[in-house]
């Protein structure tokens, strides 16, 4: 059950939900400051991306943030990856090129949630939309997600854009509004269903920020051995809760990894 907002995010461990503010400068000093460039291809017709991967992977929350980030790819509610680039999160860039994908307007407002590099929702600024980059972790959105709009958009245009740091299961303490009072025409997430435990808490996520007529892309492996989450246990947590109808849009199949799949959510009544 829901926390009374009442509690403060701190007092369960929890990182509040805070809007940042980036000033061009700080994400062209960032940018420079980088280890390295990463670059993406995106597919025939669509420019590639060049991404920058932050040399300094200190997380200023705690201390076991900044040994997670150094150890492992991913520890829940301290470090979800941020500084990884997913091969999900490309899977679904690309995919907002198919014709079969929700349209991307400069009327659009996404929200790419679980950003880490912030793939995704770069394409979807590229077509004019206003992106909430969403992660764990603020110092990913300072060091790595916010110079990567600046690098591949141009340092003007992170004014249209917002950071948003924090834990989704702040959001169930009144901490919604960090991401703004207007809903989202589409919901852009990437690796982010490993695990069975935050199902419901992602699922309340898109049921209090999606417009009625709005879409859900969730891009994720079939199966995450060891850990008991994946795209299909949560197509079927889904299509259980009979608020979201889920489909699959796409599926990849390359021998190199597990099968990648991309599913789409709508209000079932919108």
């Amino acid at each position: 059950s829901a926390v009374a907002p009442a509690v403060a995010p701190a007092a369960l461990g929890l990182l509040p939900c805070e809007a940042l503010e980036v000033a061009p400068e700080q994400a062209a000093t960032a940018a420079a400051a980088a280890a390295s460039r990463l670059p993406v291809a995106l597919g025939a017709g669509e420019p590639g991306l060049q991404l920058v991967q932050a040399r300094d992977l200190t997380l200023d929350s705690c201390a076991a943030a900044t040994d997670a980030a150094e150890r492992v790819d991913v520890q829940q509610g301290v470090y979800e990856g941020g500084f990884k680039l997913w091969e999900c999160a490309v899977d679904l860039a690309r995919f907002l090129r198919d014709p079969a994908a929700p349209p991307v307007t400069g009327e659009s407002r996404v929200l790419d949630l679980g950003c880490g590099h912030g793939v995704p929702g770069l394409v979807a600024a590229r077509s004019g939309a206003a992106v909430v980059f969403q992660d764990l972790n603020r110092e990913v959105l300072l060091r790595q997600t916010a110079p990567n709009v600046a690098v591949n958009l141009g340092p003007e245009h992170l004014a249209k854009h917002s950071f948003v740091s924090g834990d989704w299961r702040a959001l169930e303490l009144g901490q919604e509004m960090a991401f703004g009072a207007q809903p989202f025409d589409l919901i852009l997430t990437a690796e982010t269903v490993y695990s069975e435990e935050m199902y419901p808490v992602l699922h309340r996520v898109f049921e209090s920020t999606l417009a009625r007529r709005g879409a859900v892309l969730v891009s994720a492996k079939r199966y995450y051995f060891g850990v008991g989450g994946g795209i299909d246990s949560f197509a079927q947590f889904v299509r259980s809760g009979k608020v979201f109808s889920a489909r699959t849009v796409q599926s990849t199949e390359d021998g190199a990894s597990n099968v990648r799949d991309i599913l789409e959510l709508r209000f079932l009544s919108p």
